[in-house]
């Protein structure tokens, strides 16, 4: 009887069964993680080298900036004290219409744009933008970390997706200077579907909450397969990715550890 309960639970709410979506698979804690396909080029100019030799990047310098972009890389934000603890404020909000521009310079200008506030955290803003049949979503930064934060963002991302089975967004394009429309970093992400845990987690049978927690120790195995070498910080694209001449020479090359983007050390 337990089991046509649960069954009957997995077929009415699938997308529970999953961290993200899909339903439920076994992983095996000692094979190589899945590699999955890397995405195509970003067709995205760049701006001076960073500190790793790598490149800061951008879409390109706008005409439209916003009247309030100055020369202070931190316009937008502010701290504030509670006790002892410091937390970021936003005292600029990211406008829609800005948002539309920039989209408009990534995407192209002969379509619609539909974007709407999706989530505020302290750190960012995340927006679902839809156009035709596709989804996606963008995250605009605060400048805690001017440039670096976004692109160990984006290495993080991309690392993830390559050494590990977790179906993490894919980065469709990103800006970590503010040399555009809407005056913040951002990045666009593919929206990957599902259900948040907090929202299914009591309403699951002890089976699938045993499969859920298989899944969230498979992925950490995973990431300990790969540790990387040279302290402790962020993970940053290098230069020499687009140097190598062989596929194990860029995945050797890629990444490198470089200055911590953790709010503990801003």
């Amino acid at each position: 009887m337990a089991n046509e309960q649960e069954e009957g639970q997995l077929r009415r709410s699938p997308s529970c069964d999953s961290l993200f979506g899909g339903r439920d698979e076994d992983f095996d804690f000692e094979s190589p993680a899945r590699s999955p396909a890397q995405s195509p080029p970003q067709r995205t100019p760049v701006s001076p080298p960073s500190q790793l030799g790598g490149e800061w990047t951008h879409i390109g310098i706008s005409d439209v900036l916003p009247s309030w972009l100055g020369s202070d890389p931190t316009t937008g934000l502010s701290w504030g004290k509670d006790g002892l603890a410091v937390y970021p404020r936003w005292t600029i909000s990211p406008e829609l219409e800005s948002i539309v521009e920039t989209l408009k310079l990534v995407m192209g200008n002969n379509q619609d744009y539909i974007v709407r506030l999706l989530h505020e955290g302290a750190l960012s803003k995340l927006y679902a933008v839809s156009t035709g049949s596709r989804d996606f979503v963008m995250r605009v930064c605060l400048p805690v970390r001017p440039g670096a934060k976004t692109e160990a963002e984006v290495a993080t991302l991309g690392w993830v997706k390559k050494h590990t089975p977790l179906p993490v967004p894919r980065v469709i394009a990103h800006d970590s200077s503010r040399e555009n429309p809407l005056g913040f970093e951002w990045i666009l992400m593919s929206k990957v579907e599902g259900t948040p845990l907090s929202e299914c987690w009591c309403s699951v049978s002890l089976g699938l909450k045993e499969r859920l927690v298989k899944q969230i120790a498979a992925f950490s195995a995973a990431t300990f397969r790969r540790p990387f070498r040279g302290g402790i910080g962020g993970a940053f694209k290098t230069a020499s990715a687009s140097e190598a001449e062989t596929d194990a020479d860029a995945d050797a090359d890629t990444y490198a550890t470089g200055e911590s983007v953790s709010m503990v050390f801003f």
